[in-house]
């Protein structure tokens, strides 16, 4: 697969990241900034070259700074074959109705500086889930599916469209591209069946919705079997209400599209309504980033966990080491938490100045020093990862007293993970409000508030290795933990991170060294980037004298072409400075003949080299 990304920005950087395609051989074209190459500048373009690989739903999105906000997203499908039935394709996004640049500009949660807060909720009016966790500190304004949307409800924009024919069985691909919010997905009236998510197939399992979170992609299957007409198609955030222990108020953030049948010739909304969960009738929802609902609601989750993978248990069994003995498992703890801010392992990522594969990158990092653990700190987190070895990462969302905890959805850059077990809170089931962290991780080490440090409280929980879903982007529940597993065989520097925008500006990332020993260079013109500067002793020589003009491509296209003559009144004019002809006036003459009607601006620019 070959993309050239020319930077057409007047004053932004920017850089392309191919999220769910593994790059191997290739990690320099992962597209993250400082991580694996330098920001391509402004007028400036950048070749990705890589195999396709793996099958399935994916996508792209800019990795500089907040810039994916302003929608710098598409999707990516790799097929296996041609698709034996017809399929559709969403990208859902939260919409902030100003540039993603302001929205940095005003965090009050960024590294460096600290803005006003307009845009963001204040303490208690932050929105909440049903189980009272914060969904964001960004106030949600609007969303869009495939761009389209409504910012209240009076407003009558045409919305996305889906044309079904009756009777037909379509598959549907949908992205998250959003900036910070979860959304809950619906057809109105029709039976969806989930088969892969994040590229990879699941056996068949019938939902009455899915929760995606920011990075996630899921493929459903849905027949056209109901009376034609219009539906809704309802892509809802998992707000309950606002600040803590919220109760339901009526409002309902969210964005639709119409599912609507061939030969209904009507542009009203639709009048459908979403079905009844009932005792006798519950609601399944898959992925739910909490245990349960309260009992009242009529709604079960069904964790990520419990699905299974379609792929051949002996191959899951290589490609993720689910048969190793616990001995030969390199298990890793990483807290993905708030205690310092947003942070991992109470560290905040601070970006390294250049790539990491590029020569003397020692001297463009921030080094992490053993404190961090008991004081927190802003560093480049770098983690080594020896080869060909299985990891298992226990990653939680725990802050020991800390009320205002978040779920996070966790993005792994180079590989796919198989996701083995998931732990949330207890809850109350009246309220369906969280009551208890999990405990089956306990913090270790002289500052428990930190949690840097963490072990298995008496002992790991029971693993499932048959069939479990493989995802490269998964979401840790708050005051909860997921543990993934997945093999180091993939050499390269790869970026990790919470998929929420204000998160990961904030410093919740890291970085993994795969196996140094066995990473390829990038090639020979692979662009660098450094600090500059300008040595005494190099002033001197310039100074002085002792520096030569330099002939370079431009002044020899120049110097050479057609209708380059003598200016009339000069002498020749030569780079090296000897016999010049630069007018005593300093102002050149008229010469528009030369260089193609550009000959004032050229003479111009060869009299900077006379040596008068």
């Amino acid at each position: 697969m070959v993309v050239t990304v020319h930077n057409e920005l007047n004053l932004e950087v920017t850089s392309i990241h191919w999220h769910g395609l593994l790059q191997r051989g290739t990690p320099f074209m992962d597209g993250v900034p400082y991580v694996t190459q330098c920001p391509i500048l402004p007028h400036q373009s950048f070749e990705y070259r890589f195999q396709a690989e793996p099958v399935g739903t994916h996508w792209y999105h800019s990795h500089a700074a907040n810039q994916r906000i302003d929608g710098l997203t598409g999707m990516i499908i790799i097929h296996p074959r041609l698709p034996v039935i017809p399929e559709m394709h969403m990208i859902l996004q939260d919409w902030q109705h100003t540039a993603a640049t302001g929205v940095d500009i005003q965090s009050p949660y960024a590294k460096h500086h600290r803005g006003s807060g307009h845009l963001f909720w204040a303490g208690s009016g932050l929105d909440r889930s049903a189980d009272n966790t914060e969904l964001s500190a960004l106030a949600f304004t609007s969303a869009l599916i495939n761009g389209r949307g409504r910012y209240n409800k009076e407003e009558k924009f045409p919305l996305t469209e889906f044309r079904v024919s009756s009777g037909q069985r379509y598959r549907f691909r949908m992205v998250n591209a959003a900036a910070e919010y979860s959304f809950e997905v619906s057809v109105d009236n029709h039976d969806m069946y989930v088969v892969a998510s994040d590229g990879q197939e699941l056996r068949r399992r019938h939902v009455d919705a899915i929760v995606i979170h920011p990075g996630e992609r899921y493929d459903m299957e849905v027949t056209a079997d109901q009376p034609p007409g219009r539906y809704w198609l309802r892509a809802n955030t998992l707000r309950r209400g606002k600040g803590l222990f919220p109760v339901e108020d009526g409002v309902v953030t969210a964005v639709n599209a119409v599912w609507a049948y061939a030969g209904v010739f009507s542009n009203a909304d639709p009048e459908s309504t979403r079905k009844r969960c009932s005792a006798q009738d519950q609601c399944t929802i898959l992925n739910c980033p909490f245990a349960g609902y309260a009992e009242n609601d009529n709604k079960q989750c069904v964790p990520l966990s419990d699905l299974q993978s379609a792929v051949n248990q002996i191959l899951l069994d290589q490609e993720y080491g689910l048969q190793d003995d616990a001995q030969d498992v390199l298990e890793l703890f990483y807290n993905f938490a708030m205690p310092i801010g947003s942070s991992i392992n109470a560290r905040k990522y601070e970006e390294a100045r250049a790539p990491f594969s590029q020569a003397g990158i020692s001297d463009y990092v921030t080094s992490c020093p053993e404190k961090c653990d008991d004081t927190g700190c802003t560093c480049t987190h770098v983690e080594p990862l020896p080869y060909n070895r299985t990891v298992q990462l226990v990653l939680s969302s725990y802050t020991p007293g800390e009320i205002y905890m978040a779920h996070h959805s966790a993005h792994l850059h180079g590989h796919n993970f198989a996701l083995l077990a998931s732990g949330y809170p207890t809850y109350n089931q009246t309220t369906g409000f969280w009551t208890e962290p999990n405990n089956d991780i306990i913090c270790t080490g002289s500052n428990l508030y930190r949690c840097a440090r963490r072990q298995w409280n008496g002992g790991r929980p029971s693993l499932n290795t048959v069939l479990p879903p493989v995802k490269d982007t998964v979401l840790i529940p708050a005051r909860g933990y997921v543990v993934v597993r997945f093999r180091t065989t993939n050499p390269g520097y790869w970026f990790f991170h919470c998929h929420q925008e204000l998160h990961v500006m904030e410093g919740m990332a890291m970085t993994f060294n795969e196996a140094p020993e066995r990473q390829l260079p990038p090639p020979s013109n692979f662009p660098t980037c450094r600090d500059f500067r300008f040595s005494q002793h190099q002033y001197d020589d310039y100074i002085s004298g002792r520096v030569e003009p330099q002939v370079d491509d431009y002044n020899s296209i120049r110097t050479s072409g057609p209708g380059v003559g003598t200016p009339p009144g000069s002498t020749t004019t030569t780079p090296k400075g000897g016999s010049t002809g630069c007018p005593a006036t300093g102002n050149p003459p008229a010469y528009p003949e030369a260089n193609g009607g550009k000959g004032e601006i050229f003479y111009h620019y060869l009299c900077m080299l006379c040596t008068e």
